[in-house]
């Protein structure tokens, strides 16, 4: 099973992994949106956007995890 760091990299064309202190940023903020009424997809989008450097500059040959696994696996670290 690959890192969260790294499926956060597929997920959001990141040039990098991005860290363990901007993945807990991440799981913040998509849970603060989600609870303003995002759906889980939109929320994690947009929390990507805001936080990792590099959002959406790769596009990477693999399927991508949804938003609810990478949410859990990032909360089970």
């Amino acid at each position: 099973m690959a890192s969260i760091s790294h499926s956060l990299m597929i997920k959001y064309g990141l040039p990098s992994g991005p860290s363990q202190t901007q993945s807990d940023q991440w799981v913040q903020l998509v849970d603060a949106l989600v609870r303003q009424g995002f759906s889980a997809e939109e929320a994690g989008r947009r929390a990507a956007s805001q936080i990792f450097t590099g959002f959406e500059t790769r596009v990477y040959a693999s399927e991508a995890d949804t938003i609810m696994s990478l949410l859990g696996r990032a909360k089970d670290k």
